[in-house]
C-alpha cells in the first residue's frame, strides 16, 4: 500500500468497524489449530446457502502433498440456482496449484465452467478436475501477453477473472542473481496489468464482468529501509486493482483485490523448509477460499485477512525507520 497510516481506502479496516464484534469472533475462531471448516454450500458468486437437495454429490479430491479437499460435483443443475450456476464462466490464472487450484475446486463444485491457466499444466495430471467436462486447462505464462490474449479470447465470455499467479524471490536470491528481480516484476506487476487489461476489454463489450486478484498483506507495508522487492511488487498489484476499479466502475465491472496473510500452501511450506506452522496467524487453504469466495460474491473492493496480521502491519507502518530496519524478513 503506497500511502501511510492516514491513507484511506475501502478495505477490511473500514468493514471491520462496521461489522463489529461478530466479525472479530469469526476471525478469532480460524486459527491454525482450528478444525478444518465445513465445506460452504454456496452458489458461485452468490454468497447464499445452497439447500441440501441442490447438492447431489460430494466427492473428495485427493491432492498431491495435501489433505483432500471436499468439492461438490453436481450431476445436474436444477432450478433457477442451478441454471445460474451453469452459466457462470470463471477463468483462474494461476489455477494449477495453491489458492488458485483450491478456488477452482470450490467453483467446480458449484457447477461453474472453468478455465485454469498456468505455466505448468502437468501439475494437474491425475487430478479429477483435469477430466471434468466443464473445466478447460490452458498452458499460459502470465508474462506472455499474446498467450493471455489467445486464452481469454478463446474462453470468452468471462464472467469472473481471478489472477492468483505470483512470483517470489528474497534478498539472498537477488544477491546471488540480480536477474531474479525481473520475473517478480514481470509476473506480479506486468502480468497482472496485462490480464486485467485484456479481460476488461472483453467485459466492456459484453456489458458485465468481475476482475479479482490475490495480492499479499506484504503489499500493505509502506516502503522502509531494507523492504523487499516482493512487498513493493504487491503494493503495485494493489494499486493496479484500485486503478482498474475506478476506471471500470462506470461500466459496471467490479474489481476485487484479495490481500491475504500467510496461507498454508505447498509453496509456502517449500519456502519454509517443508513446514509453515511457525508463520503468524497461519490460515488453511479452506479458510482462505471461504474468505475469498465471500468477498467476490459481495463484490468487495478489498478483502484483507486475517485481521490480526492486518493490525500488526498497520502498527509496523507507524514505527520510525530505525526500528523498521530491525525487522527480520
Amino acid at each position: 500500500m503506497a500511502g501511510g497510516a492516514g491513507h484511506r481506502w475501502r478495505c477490511a479496516a473500514a468493514r471491520g468497524a462496521r461489522a463489529g464484534r461478530g466479525r472479530v469472533d469469526r476471525y478469532a475462531g480460524h486459527g491454525a489449530s482450528a478444525a478444518r471448516p465445513r465445506l460452504e454450500e454456496a452458489g458461485p458468486l452468490a454468497g447464499e446457502p445452497l439447500p441440501p437437495d441442490r447438492a447431489r454429490q460430494l466427492r473428495r479430491l485427493p491432492r498431491p502433498g495435501r489433505s483432500p479437499v471436499a468439492v461438490r460435483l453436481p450431476e445436474r443443475a436444477r432450478g433457477l440456482h442451478g441454471a445460474a450456476a451453469a452459466m457462470k464462466r470463471i477463468m483462474i490464472i494461476g489455477g494449477t496449484r495453491g489458492i488458485g487450484l483450491a478456488l477452482a475446486e470450490h467453483y467446480a463444485g458449484q457447477g461453474a465452467t472453468l478455465a485454469l491457466c498456468g505455466r505448468d499444466t502437468s501439475r494437474l495430471d491425475g487430478h479429477p478436475l483435469a477430466g471434468h467436462p466443464q473445466v478447460r486447462i490452458e498452458a499460459v505464462d502470465i508474462t506472455d501477453r499474446a498467450a493471455l490474449e489467445r486464452a481469454i479470447g478463446a474462453f470468452n465470455p468471462v464472467d469472473l477473472l481471478v489472477v492468483t499467479a505470483g512470483q517470489y524471490t528474497d534478498a539472498a536470491g537477488i544477491a546471488a542473481d540480480p536477474e531474479a528481480t525481473l520475473p517478480v516484476l514481470a509476473t506480479n506487476v506486468g502480468g497482472l496489468y496485462d490480464a486485467f487489461d485484456i479481460a476488461a476489454r472483453h467485459m466492456r463489450r459484453q456489458g458485465h464482468g468481475h476482475l479479482a486478484a490475490v495480492a499479499s498483506i506484504a503489499g500493505l507495508l509502506q516502503d522502509y529501509p531494507g523492504a523487499s522487492l516482493y512487498s513493493a511488487s504487491k503494493r503495485a498489484a494493489i494499486a493496479i486493482c484500485d486503478t482498474f476499479r475506478k476506471a471500470l466502475e462506470p461500466f459496471g465491472i467490479a474489481v476485487t483485490v484479495i490481500v491475504p496473510g500467510y496461507v498454508d500452501t505447498a509453496r509456502l511450506r517449500e519456502l519454509n523448509g517443508g513446514d509453515a506452522r511457525r508463520k503468524p496467524f497461519l490460515q488453511t487453504e479452506a479458510q482462505a477460499v471461504r474468505r475469498i469466495v465471500a468477498a467476490i460474491a459481495r463484490r468487495e473492493a478489498c478483502c484483507v485477512f486475517p485481521w490480526q496480521l492486518h493490525l500488526q502491519v498497520r502498527l509496523f507502518n507507524l514505527l520510525p525507520g530505525f526500528l523498521q530496519r530491525l525487522r527480520q524478513k
